[in-house]
């Protein structure tokens, strides 16, 4: 009797799993300005002429995410229509370091960040930008270094970041 449930649960989950995919038979990109359509595409895994379960949006909406271009990615499909609705994150179009005078240092700090010219800006890669310049700071002594940040943001979807660094007084026990 038990074995007759899970062949009758089985052929069930079988039967439903497969009645929900659709075969995607084009894409319909909406929202791109700078990523071309191929690659979004191609970024997607979707291939056209396959089945694509509800289970597999999950794995297109991490693969868009991934590439760090999007903001946000929503997907829709119907008719064997496979539409990608995205918003691409602004690009930094500049990084300028407010209150150091050093151009060495500018440089170090530069490389040491994750948020590059030309790179998508992303609020969560800033964060941690914010605490590896404090962090360079304190180990060269500055232990009382302030940040504020400044985003210009510009009409051509772009943003201009500019970081104004106080680095306070070094500190007397520092090794430097």
């Amino acid at each position: 009797m038990i074995r007759k449930i899970l062949y009758i649960f089985t052929f069930i989950a079988l039967f439903f799993s497969n009645a929900f995919s659709e075969i995607v038979k084009e894409f319909k990109i909406v929202g791109n300005e700078r990523v071309s359509k191929s690659t979004i595409v191609n970024f997607s895994e979707v291939v056209i002429n396959k089945d694509l379960k509800p289970t597999d949006f999950n794995k297109v909406l991490k693969n868009l995410y991934s590439t760090t271009f999007f903001e946000n990615v929503s997907l829709n499909l119907e008719n064997g229509i496979l539409t990608i609705n995205v918003k691409e994150y602004p690009i930094v179009q500049s990084i300028t370091f407010n209150g150091i005078k050093a151009k060495k240092f500018k440089k170090e700090l530069y490389e040491k960040i994750s948020l590059k010219e030309k790179n998508p800006y992303n609020k969560f890669l800033l964060k941690n930008d914010l605490n590896h310049i404090k962090n360079l700071f304190k180990r060269s002594g500055y232990y009382f270094v302030e940040i504020s940040l400044d985003e210009k943001i510009n009409d051509n979807n772009t943003v201009d970041l500019i970081y104004n660094i106080d680095i306070g007084k070094k500190s007397i026990n520092s090794k430097d």
